[in-house]
């Protein structure tokens, strides 16, 4: 039979046990900070939102001001008589 000495390296059960613990620790951690009350899938939800609302403001202000420089364009137009002959 083979003698077990004391002194042979190897993962004891209770290091296990406690690695194991730690990570069960850091999964929770974790978990809470993406699913959380402030996680971040809910913060990327309302970044997006905010993004969309942005580009529908943004969207709606570039349409005014294309109407704008339409009317002032036509009005430019005629006042100078430039869309006829491209001079005074």
């Amino acid at each position: 039979m083979r003698k077990i000495n004391c002194k042979e390296k190897g993962i004891t059960l209770l290091t296990l046990v406690i690695t194991i613990i730690i990570l069960l620790i850091i999964a929770g951690i974790i978990l809470t900070t993406a699913l959380g009350q402030n996680g971040l899938f809910k913060r990327a939800k309302i970044a997006g939102e905010n993004c969309k609302e942005s580009e529908e403001d943004e969207s709606g202000k570039i349409t005014e001001l294309e109407k704008m420089l339409d009317k002032h364009g036509t009005e430019s137009e005629k006042k100078y008589d430039i869309s006829r002959n491209g001079s005074r």
